[in-house]
């Protein structure tokens, strides 16, 4: 972050990517109209925005610990979302211990779920990430995962198909 004073530098917030000052300035934009968002290597804690109904998050920093609590709060707060994709390369995170009662985000507009993962994006994460929804809702899934590892590939696959805390996924 070119141009930033050593304050910044300590408040840095590595699972969002962002500084908490810029997760407050995030946190009290308004934008009503908003429809379609992407983020890059962010995760938002809090960001306004009541009438999106598309949304791609794409992850690739390999040093950073994302916050998969603050990325399930921004999902509770865009519920007329309609389509979600994820692109994940080169991701590596610690596994979330989600507490028995932690229920999964329903969004009952959501039809389209896109996943893209390559290149050491660990299983688990990727498991993690998909825990946080509810799919119940989605009708179209679109999966591209792309690895020379036969391994990877199998882990993947079962992390698509077998959630952590309740057994197989229902699409």
């Amino acid at each position: 972050y070119a141009g930033e004073d050593e304050s910044d530098e300590d408040d840095r917030d590595t699972p969002t990517n962002l500084t908490q000052r810029d997760s407050a300035v995030l946190a009290v934009l308004h934008f009503p109209n908003l429809k379609r968002l992407t983020l890059t290597n962010i995760i938002p804690i809090r960001i306004d925005c009541p009438s999106l109904q598309e949304c791609h998050i794409a992850l690739g920093l390999s040093d950073a610990d994302w916050d998969l609590r603050s990325l399930k709060e921004f999902l509770k707060r865009i519920p007329l979302l309609e389509s979600l994709s994820f692109s994940f390369d080169d991701v590596i995170s610690d596994e979330v211990e989600w507490d028995r009662v932690d229920e999964p985000v329903r969004l009952s507009c959501l039809r389209s779920l896109k996943l893209y993962a390559a290149r050491g994006i660990e299983a688990a994460f990727l498991r993690d990430v998909l825990d946080l929804l509810d799919p119940s809702a989605i009708t179209y899934l679109e999966v591209s995962l792309q690895d020379d590892s036969a391994h990877c590939m199998r882990d993947w696959i079962l992390s698509i198909a077998v959630t952590k805390r309740f057994g197989d996924r229902i699409f």
